[in-house]
């Protein structure tokens, strides 16, 4: 399995920037099988990361993760 994943870290509008992640995502997916994406936020940009719907995500194969102060990441979804 491969794993492609667009990280963001913390900034004044985690909103817009978690959504311009998307768009890189988007614009580096293929069809290559056994390709998983992510979404790599802090944990005060979970909300923000999950505004695009599971049912989309889950099209699209997009998993989100969040990472705390101390660097440990979880996966939200």
């Amino acid at each position: 399995m491969r794993l492609l994943a667009e990280v963001k870290g913390e900034t004044s509008a985690p909103g817009l920037d978690i959504d311009t992640a998307y768009g890189q995502l988007l614009r580096r997916m293929t069809n290559e099988e056994n390709t998983t994406y992510a979404i790599v936020v802090p944990e005060r940009g979970v909300t923000a990361a999950l505004r695009v719907p599971q049912s989309v995500r889950d099209l699209l194969t997009v998993k989100v993760f969040a990472v705390n102060q101390e660097g440990d990441a979880r996966l939200v979804s």
